[in-house]
């Protein structure tokens, strides 16, 4: 009987010490769900009349549509969906302080309205954040710029903004090197006096012997719920979503059960891609999803995207064989606008089509 409570002890140390040192990749709550392998109808969306020449992205934010365009005379095109026209030509190309080289958007895709006018946040080349003030800007038939500052350079971290606030920044920070020892995706708050906060998610960064491939893991996207202090941060090659709920302090994950894991052992650059482009609505969270049709070569559509409530829920999407590159909702309408780039077409699907 000493025997057999002395083994059980010493296994009971073993199991401990063994789970004490095991790599903690990822410390946040996870909670395992099942959204890839949902069945999910098809959705032809309706053609819409205008497409701006030269489109490169695009977003919405009240009435309005607003477009990055190739055009060097007016790389901002505005679209006023209630008229149903084109009411601004805007960010012109050049070097004074009310021009650009060619602006882009956040990819967290965010306008907000101040004192009744409507604010626009892109980012040039050059590494300038600069404030559009949209209202005006239509009022004058001019850019009229609110305020700038300086971005942040590294092209693998995106930023959104707190509070709506220009000078609080939500940031994801990953660092892609092929020299350097890889690192996890980091997540934080930065202050206006450059002070940080941090939001810890990641722990250990993954194994293996491809340090670039390890960093690329854990690239993404940002997403920031309109109105609201929540972010979504998409991963671009894993079944994950992580959520950021920063006026409550709550952050977790969603993951598709049965798929690979931060525990993945790294021995080659990711080479299948999960989520990509997103939008958001008060309610919902939408994004493209490609690991389905992209793992099965013999998928009858070229396009699938998913719906997610702000508590990591699944709660519909939809499948098409019209391709689409870009989506943008508009509050107004209760629909997903829909852009192909390369034929320069838009497009529209009411949500109400395919949310549960």
């Amino acid at each position: 009987m000493r025997k057999i409570v002395c083994y059980s002890f010493i296994a009971a140390l073993l199991s401990i010490y063994s789970c004490g040192n095991k790599p903690q990749y990822i410390i946040t709550p996870v909670k395992e769900t099942s959204f890839a392998d949902q069945d999910r109808s098809f959705v032809e969306p309706v053609k819409m009349d205008y497409s701006p020449m030269g489109i490169f992205d695009f977003m919405s934010y009240d009435k309005y549509l607003f477009f990055i365009t190739r055009d060097n005379d007016a790389y901002l095109k505005v679209y006023d969906i209630e008229k149903g026209a084109q009411v601004a030509a805007l960010c012109r190309q050049g070097r004074a302080s009310n021009e650009f080289n060619f602006p882009l958007f956040f990819n967290a895709e965010q306008a907000y309205t101040v004192n009744g006018e409507i604010m626009l946040p892109i980012r040039d080349i050059r590494g300038t954040l600069t404030e559009i003030n949209i209202t005006k800007s239509i009022d004058g038939q001019k850019t009229v710029i609110n305020r700038t500052a300086s971005c942040i350079g590294n092209t693998s971290s995106h930023l959104a903004f707190v509070d709506d606030d220009f000078s609080r920044m939500f940031v994801s920070d990953l660092k892609l090197s092929s020299v350097e020892p890889a690192q996890p995706v980091k997540f934080y708050i930065q202050e206006p006096d450059g002070e940080k906060k941090e939001f810890p998610v990641f722990k250990d960064v993954m194994s293996g012997d491809n340090e670039f491939g390890k960093s690329n893991y854990y690239s993404g996207g940002l997403m920031k719920r309109p109105g609201k202090n929540t972010m979504v941060y998409s991963m671009t090659n894993l079944n994950y979503l992580i959520y950021f709920d920063i006026d409550n302090n709550k952050t977790f994950a969603i993951h598709q059960k049965g798929t690979d894991t931060f525990e993945k052992y790294v021995t080659e650059n990711p080479d299948l891609l999960h989520f990509s482009d997103a939008t958001a609505s008060d309610d919902y969270y939408f994004t493209f999803y490609f690991y389905n049709c992209m793992s099965n070569p013999n998928a009858d559509y070229v396009c699938e995207v998913l719906s997610f409530d702000w508590d990591g829920n699944y709660v519909g999407g939809f499948k098409t064989n019209t391709v689409i590159h870009r989506i943008a909702y508009n509050e107004k309408t209760k629909s997903l606008y829909c852009a192909n780039l390369s034929d320069e077409l838009m497009y529209t699907i009411p949500v109400k089509d395919f949310l549960k």
